[in-house]
């Protein structure tokens, strides 16, 4: 005998029609009420997290350092791990991650330089983030505890450069761009307004509307120019720094061109380029560095410099 099932009844119908009506209620606020989002991000910040990558996926761990550029066996204490440790640790203070990465770089550099004799820590990038100028010529030497100046990474082998401004006072009264804007960002740091806008419009007269032409490639065939991305990177950093933006007219030409020396596919900056606004080189570690601490600024004027 086959059994039946008992009738539904009345309250099992009426908590059904509760369910169902309680969903269509839900279903109606998601559809009218628009969600919350987040806006979209600027170019320049686009820019930026895509420096910030370029430095995470070159980070080496076994050294505790980021190469000259993607795949090299040289690092350099100073410039390129120095500025990639203070770009990173001024990217966002809410990025706990990154942060650490900037942490680790500054480090390792401490560890390597605690080896070093003081005259070889001498270098012009101490005016970004210090009271410290050091704006003699430069030279580089290798930093080695074995013969051949190489070290072992556990894949191979690496080379430790750094580059020491200890090469006489000549080259600080000079006319390379980047000098003179170091001296203005260091003057301004120490409260000497007047020597540093002297050393910043010194250094803005160099730029011919693509980039800097100074002392290193001055009296070259126009066509045949070599325009430094990093010169430019520090023409922004310092017109922001000493608030120069409203004065600064080739300003947001530059910064279209900072822009425009990104690597897609690295995220990387290019270390020069021509008279067509276009790269003629790889990127490096130097030039993305100063380049992400342009954009830093770019995006927060008010920030630290």
């Amino acid at each position: 005998m086959l059994e039946t099932q008992p009738p539904k009844t009345a309250w099992y119908r009426k908590t059904r029609y509760i369910v169902i009506l309680a969903f269509l209620v839900i279903l109606l606020i998601f559809t009218f009420v628009p969600l919350e989002s987040s806006p979209p991000k600027s170019r320049n910040q686009v820019a930026l997290d895509r420096a910030v990558d370029y430095f995470v996926s070159n980070y080496n761990e076994t050294l505790g350092l980021i190469p000259e550029y993607p795949g090299s066996h040289v690092y350099w204490l100073s410039s390129d791990n120095y500025l990639a440790s203070l770009a990173l640790t001024r990217y966002s203070s809410s990025n706990t991650s990154t942060m650490s990465y900037g942490d680790v770089l500054f480090a390792a550099l401490a560890g390597y330089e605690a080896t070093l004799p003081p005259a070889l820590m001498h270098s012009q990038y101490s005016a970004l983030n210090s009271t410290g100028g050091y704006f003699d010529c430069s030279a580089n030497y290798v930093v080695s505890w074995s013969s051949g100046g190489q070290i072992a990474t556990g894949n191979g082998s690496a080379v430790l450069m750094t580059t020491v401004n200890n090469q006489g006072p000549s080259c600080a009264s000079q006319n390379y761009a980047d000098l003179l804007f170091l001296q203005a960002i260091y003057y301004h740091r120490v409260g000497n307004t007047t020597a540093a806008a002297d050393y910043y419009q010194q250094g803005a007269k160099d730029y011919d509307g693509r980039g800097f032409v100074d002392l290193a490639n001055e009296g070259s065939n126009q066509t045949a120019l070599s325009y430094q991305t990093y010169k430019v990177a520090l023409y922004v950093y310092a017109s922001i720094c000493l608030g120069e933006q409203a004065s600064a007219t080739n300003l947001p030409t530059a910064e279209i061109t900072l822009l425009h020396m990104q690597s897609n596919s690295t995220g990387g900056f290019a270390t020069s380029y021509g008279s067509g606004i276009t790269p003629t080189s790889g990127v490096n570690t130097e030039t993305t560095a100063l380049a992400a601490l342009a954009l830093e600024l770019m995006i927060t004027p008010t920030g630290t410099c």
